[in-house]
């Protein structure tokens, strides 16, 4: 499980935000409210990781990592969310 953060509604341009990685978490739901699913997220993780996003919807979508997020709870995801 992974901590989520609440995005601010959006119906056009970008939306982003910051959010916290569960220690060791090889995945983080990010929650959002905007008014379509055609959007590309853009992720910057804050550890030497890949990533892919999956389940995108209007109300979440989930980021993948290749490699855990760090054992002592310092991971953090920066997040936008382009084409709104």
């Amino acid at each position: 499980m992974a901590f989520s953060e609440i995005a601010t509604t959006c119906q056009t341009g970008t939306v982003s935000g910051t959010q916290k990685v569960t220690a060791a978490a090889v995945s983080t739901t990010v929650t959002i409210a905007v008014i379509s699913s055609v959007y590309t997220p853009g992720i910057s993780p804050n550890w030497n990781t890949t990533w892919w996003v999956t389940g995108k919807s209007t109300t979440q979508f989930v980021v993948n990592f290749g490699t855990p997020a760090p054992d002592d709870g310092t991971g953090v995801i920066d997040w936008d969310l382009t084409g709104l």
